[in-house]
């Protein structure tokens, strides 16, 4: 069994025995350095996005041997682009493995960020409204952007999420020639989820309103009720 080093992988992995190394396959290196420092450094400042919330590295890949083979075969420089990166294409929820990673040109991520943040009590994208209202908020053009105004969360999360969805579709053909064929069917796989969500977040919504409605209601047939009694009983007593 390889021993495991301390600070240098941060007690969770292993440089491991083999053919790579951090002085020759230094692209590879770097990447798995950053995830692990992502999930395994509480000092780093990405720490939060992931480690913190328990995103974490999967067991295969916390030998660098075995990641950097796989990093190997999929690194490539794009024509025209900054770069390639190591991206978790599923969202950022999802643990690193080799399900959920693809190499991409550093240009798409900004189009793969999805909040997931409660603000105020809200969902991620989501701000309160006139009239007891919520609205997706997103950036188009490098402004921001306020969807149309809904009656629940759920309902304006979802329009955030569809939002997201069209963005991410818009820049992966923007950026089509800089793409993998791995890395089209991750964004295309990404889009759907995103859609689908949106799609089981519009149902919860209108379930929520139907609950809300139905006990409104109730309230106001028994207030209804207590006047009924409460007039009887003047009418009785003249």
């Amino acid at each position: 069994m390889p021993k495991k080093k301390g600070s240098p992988v941060f007690n969770a992995g292993t440089m491991g025995e083999g053919p790579y190394n951090k002085h020759v396959h230094k692209r590879a290196y770097g990447a798995w350095m950053c995830m692990m420092q992502r999930c395994y450094n509480p000092r780093s400042l990405s720490y939060a996005s992931a480690g913190a919330k328990g995103v974490h590295v999967c067991d295969e890949w916390l030998d660098f041997q075995r990641f950097a083979a796989w990093y190997e075969a999929r690194d490539y420089v794009p024509e025209g682009s900054a770069g390639a990166v190591l991206a978790r294409l599923m969202g950022a929820e999802t643990n690193f493995g080799p399900d959920t990673c693809r190499v991409v040109p550093r240009e798409l991520l900004p189009a793969l960020v999805v909040s997931g943040r409660s603000r105020r009590g809200l969902p991620g994208g989501v701000n309160k409204a006139a009239g007891h209202r919520y609205a997706a908020m997103t950036m188009q053009n490098g402004k921001p952007c306020r969807h149309e105004a809904r009656d629940t969360p759920e309902e304006a999360r979802a329009d955030y999420l569809e939002a997201r969805a069209n963005t991410l579709e818009a820049e992966a053909a923007r950026l089509d020639a800089m793409l993998t064929d791995e890395a089209r069917t991750a964004v295309a796989a990404r889009c759907a989820k995103l859609r689908a969500e949106a799609v089981a977040l519009r149902a919860e919504g209108i379930r929520a309103k139907e609950e809300r409605r139905t006990a409104f209601e109730a309230k106001l047939q028994a207030m209804q009720a207590i006047q009924r009694r409460g007039k009887g009983k003047k009418e009785a007593i003249r």
